[in-house]
């Protein structure tokens, strides 16, 4: 009994070697981190694989990838019953000073996601996403304004980290709301033919930018890993966690897939804040608009 518990202990501590090994080798060998295991979940498990063809200047060339589900669970209070795999990218790190523009809000990407969700055909799921679980495109704006705010909550909890006092995870409905009169819904078809649901809409939150002097988010498993941590000179710009609006929009659709059916939600976003001198900033330009519109036409999702 003792020597099988022993060489459990053992077997864990091979393999959370093996996986740091393997996190900071494909930091280190240039591969980029996009690779690591932590940040590897498979899509093929549901008969599906994802590419981007084109990537705007400036964002990690490749997307990262993880199992969503109990994030969703945690955040909502088991309210989405869901199971997802989320696909994302952000800004690379800029290795001159650390931290990546997602973080800076002087760059043209604080704040912002380019993220694909995979969510599993199930009776649960059509019953929570649609207003006719028979229509897989008669998806609730509701719904899917719930899983960007839950996203949104989930980095945010990350980002506060053993503060002292603090809740593991922010709900994502006290969290996040919907600015009034913004959520609009339009029918799309996209250069491949596909239709898809197209939803805009502002979203009142906070940043997820971190204080490092009371969070300690894990160098290695938490978003930190790929953005890095802002420095005490930038933070002298901007308030940690402060005041934002998410703009941003999100491409809806049902595929038919070999394990029953997969629905995908595309999102990405600008952000308006108010940095420490007063001055506003918006993100959300013609020119951000267009990278991330291109990206999402360009997107390849393979039927597997």
């Amino acid at each position: 009994m003792l020597a099988r518990g022993v060489i459990g202990h053992v077997k864990n501590i091979a393999t959370l070697l093996s996986l740091t090994i393997g996190l900071l080798g494909s930091c280190a060998s240039g591969g980029g981190i996009w690779k690591s295991v932590a940040f590897s979940a498979p899509t093929s498990r549901w008969g599906m694989d994802i590419r981007m063809g084109y990537v705007a200047e400036g964002l990690y060339p490749e997307l990262f990838s993880i199992d969503f589900s109990s994030l969703l669970r945690n955040v909502s209070d088991a309210r989405i019953p869901l199971d997802v795999i989320n696909l994302y990218t952000t800004a690379v790190i800029d290795g001159a000073v650390g931290y990546s523009g997602f973080l800076d809000y002087r760059s043209p990407y604080k704040d912002s996601w380019f993220t694909v969700m995979l969510v599993k055909d199930t009776q649960a799921a059509r019953g929570w996403l649609l207003s006719d679980p028979d229509k897989p495109d008669s998806f609730k704006p509701e719904s899917l304004t719930a899983l960007v705010m839950s996203d949104q909550a989930i980095i945010y909890s990350l980002s506060r980290r053993n503060i002292a006092g603090e809740p593991r995870w922010t709900a994502y409905d006290t969290l996040s709301s919907l600015k009034p009169d913004s959520v609009r819904l339009a029918d799309h078809v996209d250069s491949k033919g596909r239709s898809w649901t197209r939803m805009d809409a502002v979203i009142g939150t906070k940043s997820s930018l971190s204080d490092p002097r009371i969070s300690r988010m894990s160098r290695l498993f938490s978003f930190r890993f790929y953005t890095g941590q802002a420095s005490d000179q930038m933070l002298a710009g901007i308030e940690p966690w402060h005041p934002v609006d998410l703009i941003g929009r999100l491409y809806a659709r049902h595929f038919d897939t070999s394990e029953s059916g997969v629905f995908v939600l595309v999102f990405f976003n600008g952000a308006r804040f108010i940095a420490n001198d007063g001055i506003h900033h918006d993100t959300w330009t013609e020119g951000l608009i267009t990278d991330y519109e291109r990206m999402f036409e360009s997107l390849e999702i393979d039927l597997l």
